[in-house]
């Protein structure tokens, strides 16, 4: 199990003296599941859903995913950066095209 974070601040043009930092965090699980949180101002969202490879190629180090939510599937492209970050449109904000960092959440 992983779980990714990424600060949303660059995106939606926040500024860092914002009271409650936005941030995103995504929880993939081993056994096809996974979890977004979402906190930008006073939104503060949970979507569960599950996840599945559809391709890998290690050497271009790029993956697609498949990714349902109650009804929704949609496709995603993860690229690893490296060992501990990837970027990828996150499945709660689809249908957007912008790609997001998440990078590793250390272990608590």
């Amino acid at each position: 199990d992983a779980a990714a974070v990424a600060s949303v601040d660059d995106r939606t043009g926040s500024s860092a003296d914002s009271v409650s930092a936005s941030k995103m965090v995504l929880s993939f699980s081993g056994n096809g599941q996974f979890q977004t949180q979402t906190a930008m101002g006073s939104v503060n969202r949970q979507k569960n859903g599950t996840w599945s490879v559809i391709s890998f190629d290690e050497t271009a180090r790029k993956m697609t995913i498949s990714c349902t939510v109650g009804l929704q599937v949609t496709e995603h492209a993860v690229e690893l950066i490296d060992d501990d970050s990837i970027r990828l449109v996150p499945p709660n904000l689809a249908g957007l095209s912008t790609k997001l960092r998440f990078e590793r959440q250390s272990a608590r």
